[in-house]
């Protein structure tokens, strides 16, 4: 993509990573909230197939890529005519704007390379396995924790892992199974599998009156689901950048609560950079050893430099979702979510995500049926498993994405 591709937006585009973006069309920005056809044309993917697959990462937008090639040419040219603006707005406003879409403070939020890097900094500054406790989570955690974790049972470490009776779980089976030896809960605010929404509250409260600290994975749930970390009440939570935040793997954010900083969850990696005072990098005989300042926020979980050309991309992601609202583009997944729930012949293919659907992550049932011949006839990418499918409908999809998935089905 060439930037004299890009046609000048408006000026409500005119400041941080937005300064000068140009998109490849027409509209206005004004029309950018509400007009589907707009936000399709932001992702030039969807002229090559039909994606349907946004739980499982978004393809790469027109904002993320133009974010992308200023920083590759700050990197190819160097920093003069203004190109190591980009790197700059990245390295100040990426940790505030994601503070901001979750509702927590700026010094909270840890740079991390994804979701499972902020969880197994919270395992390991924890060790819940000591004194005797245990570590508490569900079936409908993320399946590559609950692999971590089954390694840690199989080590000796006790493990408990609640068990649904089927597509739901209620919450108060998690929180009847927290007692006096829990020292960790985990969680997953939207599941992977179903869309379905763990109520965490009642978890919470249970948790913190057992002296327990909960987790949040919340990497399906930023960005398509409204967050507010002080109503959850969670005192950690993670998620990588390359679903619902339209970034790259390898970005990802770490939220803790600040009053447990360097206390609960004590300081394991010290970032920063020293300054030796002694000689031969001082003068003769002066020896007062070295400097030593750490952050005192959550950049203290930090390992050092990080991805920041995917943080540009990502910095795009949240400003799109900061001029779209997290309540329009979930209203609007959700809308379609809902027509591929009422059209699919659920005789064949039963549903197995919430009635009352807040999330676009919509699964079925499919049983020994082979649908991929027919998706890969009609250009359709959904999520296939052994037993299930799942289709999650993002602002880049319309409703002939929905139908041309239907015929597909019917076709089998």
């Amino acid at each position: 993509m060439h930037r004299r591709d890009f046609l000048q937006t408006t000026s409500i585009l005119t400041t941080g990573m937005f300064a000068g973006v140009k998109y490849p069309f027409t509209h206005s920005a004004e029309n950018l909230s509400s007009d589907a056809n707009g936000w399709r044309k932001l992702f030039p993917r969807m002229q090559k197939e039909v994606f349907l697959n946004a739980a499982g990462g978004t393809p790469l937008s027109r904002f993320s890529e133009h974010a992308l090639d200023r920083y590759q040419d700050l990197w190819k040219y160097g920093r003069s005519e203004g190109r190591s603006d980009i790197l700059g707005d990245t390295l100040q406003s990426i940790r505030a704007e994601f503070a901001a879409l979750i509702n927590a403070n700026e010094n909270e939020i840890a740079l991390v390379s994804s979701t499972k890097e902020g969880e197994q900094i919270v395992l390991d500054s924890l060790n819940p396995w000591n004194d005797r406790g245990h570590l508490l989570t569900n079936v409908f955690h993320f399946a590559g924790s609950l692999h971590n974790y089954e390694g840690h049972r199989r080590n000796g470490r006790d493990v408990r892992i609640i068990r649904s009776d089927g597509w739901e779980l209620d919450a108060e089976r998690m929180v009847e199974a927290i007692d006096d030896s829990t020292r960790l809960v985990c969680v997953t605010l939207v599941s992977n599998i179903n869309g379905r929404v763990e109520d965490v509250r009642p978890i919470v409260d249970k948790a913190h009156e057992n002296g327990a600290l909960v987790f949040a994975d919340i990497i399906q749930a930023t960005g398509i689901y409204p967050i507010d970390v002080d109503e959850l009440g969670v005192d950690f939570a993670a998620c990588s950048a390359y679903k619902w935040l339209y970034g790259p793997h390898g970005t990802g954010f770490f939220y803790v609560r600040d009053e447990l900083q360097g206390n609960r969850l004590s300081d394991r990696l010290y970032p920063g950079h020293s300054r030796l005072r002694f000689a031969p990098w001082t003068k003769e005989g002066a020896d007062e050893g070295l400097t030593f300042t750490p952050p005192s926020d959550a950049r203290r979980y930090e390992p050092g430099h990080h991805n920041y050309i995917g943080y540009a991309c990502t910095l795009a992601g949240l400003r799109f979702l900061k001029m779209t609202g997290v309540d329009t583009v979930q209203k609007y997944s959700c809308d379609l979510a809902r027509q591929l729930r009422s059209l699919v012949d659920q005789d064949r293919f039963p549903c197995i995500s919430p009635a009352e659907m807040t999330s676009p992550i919509i699964a079925f049932e499919k049983g020994d049926i082979d649908i991929m011949p027919a998706l890969m006839d009609a250009n359709i990418v959904i999520s296939v498993s052994d037993r299930q499918f799942r289709v999650s409908p993002a602002i880049f999809n319309n409703e002939e994405d929905i139908d041309l998935l239907v015929r597909a089905l019917n076709r089998v």
